[in-house]
């Protein structure tokens, strides 16, 4: 498991629920986990966020537009499985 898996993970579900902008992104257990790892790597949270966010673009599980903000691949099934990060929704 990455350093970062929980942290995918939680974005995911974050942006699956509805919040799809960087600020609401990351407030919550987003929050918390950034805040764990900035402690953990010296990066700034919002940093780790950003690049969380850019390599999940990059991976194909997450778009980015400027009118519709972040979104999940996938989100709007009851599950979604990327390799490397699954979502449920209930």
């Amino acid at each position: 498991m990455s350093t970062y898996d929980k942290l995918d993970q939680l974005i995911s579900i974050r942006i699956a629920s509805g919040h799809n902008r960087l600020a609401a992104l990351s407030w919550g257990d987003v929050g918390v986990e950034t805040r764990r790892l900035e402690a953990l790597t010296g990066r700034e949270a919002f940093r780790i966020l950003d690049g969380r966010l850019r390599q999940l673009r990059k991976s194909g599980v997450a778009t980015y537009s400027a009118k519709d903000g972040w979104r999940i691949i996938g989100a709007g099934t009851d599950t979604f499985d990327s390799g490397k990060i699954t979502v449920r929704w209930e």
